[in-house]
């Protein structure tokens, strides 16, 4: 599966509850060797969400910008690789007992 399928694709729960839709992914560069690895995947309500780099915490000018594009994206979550049961065609299904983190860089 490439990138451009998992966009979009449902989000369930353990018990086939919809929780949203994968809107982006996470990458974590080892900066030694630039490889990349998959870290999670970001979990909205919109199929185009755009955070413009907003997620980050010290991007916060020009200040509407940002506080509009916080607010349209609430409730959006990140979900590790470790929480995720299987990816198929029709969605992504997460184990019993995951997390919800925080969508914003460290």
């Amino acid at each position: 599966m490439i990138l451009t399928e998992l966009l979009a694709l449902p989000v369930l729960d353990a018990a086939g509850t919809r929780l949203g839709i994968v809107t982006d992914v996470r990458f974590a560069v080892d900066p030694d060797s630039l490889e990349a690895t998959l870290q999670g995947f970001l979990i909205g309500r919109r199929d185009h969400s755009v955070f413009l780099g907003y997620e980050r915490k010290s991007e916060t000018a020009p200040a509407l910008i940002a506080r509009f594009l916080r607010w349209r994206e609430r409730g959006t979550f990140l979900i590790l690789l470790d929480d995720v049961r299987s990816i198929e065609p029709d969605g992504v299904r997460l184990r019993e007992t995951y997390t919800r983190y925080s969508p914003a860089l460290p």
